[in-house]
């Protein structure tokens, strides 16, 4: 799936040429101030730090140094992608299948 032009620019704005590594769009969703829909959040790999993205009219952006999140783990029972110890970020779990999650660990140097 491609990021819609929105999150495209959010996504310029905030690593600028950077090419991430991985770029996935998870299956959770946080309030970006549309009516009665929430936007989607996107899960970046860059090389020394994940960056979690959302864009609406209220746009969310977290980055995490790789360093900051070694204790990051998939948990099977609710199927997401467990990013901590980040606790100061609104969103610190994604919704990813379990083969994303396996590459995004490995990117971040923990073994799975």
């Amino acid at each position: 799936m491609t990021m819609n032009a929105v999150e495209q620019a959010v996504l310029e704005h905030e690593v600028g040429d950077v090419a991430p590594h991985l770029c996935i769009r998870s299956g959770t969703r946080i309030d970006g101030g549309r009516w009665w829909r929430r936007v989607p959040v996107w899960l970046l790999v860059l090389d020394d730090e994940v960056v979690l993205l959302a864009a609406g009219r209220r746009r969310f952006v977290g980055r995490i140094p790789f360093t900051e999140a070694g204790e990051s783990h998939y948990d099977h029972q609710k199927g997401v992608l467990v990013l901590a110890p980040c606790e100061g970020l609104p969103v610190n779990h994604v919704a990813v299948n379990v083969s994303d999650a396996i590459r995004v660990l490995r990117f971040m140097g923990l073994n799975t």
